[in-house]
């Protein structure tokens, strides 16, 4: 009987599935028919395929692609909410392509015990040897994830299949809502044994940018600002902070 689902979203990552290959191999010769592994695609345009097909023709994952075809529809919740409903198992745990777990971690998931309203995710670290992408994990991990109870997605969130229906669509900060969604229905079970994600985004624009960009983003949020397409467009890059400022005081002096 398969207790538990991994389920992997992916979009072009054809690299980093190339990198996970024989970590995947290793999870399924060990916990054999225990585990579920689920990549779910929103239908990458480079040369995943090679490697899709590779998973299935050894037995090792379930590929499964994303139906929403406007890409004005898609989002991460969107392929979660479809993989989390072809999932077998009754623990789900969503796994973002760039994090590493290893065995310990689904040994640790596969030791608690079944709930209809359980949920939880790691303490996290970063592959950098930057001082402060290391004070960052820290002060997210102690006063984040431990204090508030408050994960993301590379906090690998791991949930009952009956909470699967708690995930958002809404294309921007669907971690957190969703995060902010189960708190309600019970107090999540937080496992300090740390995750180790990717500092790729962080190098490709700068530490400090991306998490002033984080920190400016959440603080905004949880203040009752809910323009999210204005915060996604601050996230990518595409306004600059001043023009972000100029955008709530506009909000501000319409609001009076």
């Amino acid at each position: 009987m398969i207790k538990l689902s991994v389920i992997i979203p992916v979009f072009n990552e054809e690299l980093q599935l190339n990198g996970k290959m024989n970590l995947l191999k290793e999870w399924k010769n060990e916990f054999s028919d225990d585990l579920e592994i689920i990549i779910m695609d929103s239908n990458s345009t480079d040369n995943s395929e090679t490697y899709f097909a590779q998973l299935r023709s050894e037995k090792i994952a379930e590929v499964l692609f994303l139906s929403v075809k406007d890409p004005l529809k898609k989002s991460i919740g969107t392929a979660l909410s479809e993989a989390c409903l072809a999932s077998k198992a009754n623990l789900i745990v969503i796994l973002p392509i760039d994090i590493l777990i290893t065995s310990i971690h689904i040994k640790k998931l596969l030791e608690l015990k079944p709930s209809e309203k359980i949920w939880g995710c790691f303490t996290k670290s970063y592959d950098s040897d930057s001082p402060m992408m290391k004070i960052y994990a820290y002060l997210q991990n102690q006063f984040l994830t431990i204090l508030l109870q408050q994960g993301v997605w590379t906090n690998v969130f791991f949930f009952s299949k009956e909470l699967s229906t708690k995930i958002p669509t809404d294309g921007f900060l669907e971690d957190v809502l969703f995060c902010d969604r189960l708190k309600q229905v019970s107090v999540g079970h937080i496992i300090d044994t740390k995750v180790v994600v990717s500092a790729r985004k962080y190098m490709k624009d700068g530490h400090s940018r991306r998490i002033a960009s984080n920190g400016i983003i959440i603080l905004l949020y949880r203040c009752g600002y809910k323009n999210i397409s204005v915060l996604k467009e601050f996230y990518v890059g595409r306004i600059s902070f001043i023009q972000l400022i100029k955008q709530l005081v506009y909000l501000l002096v319409n609001l009076r």
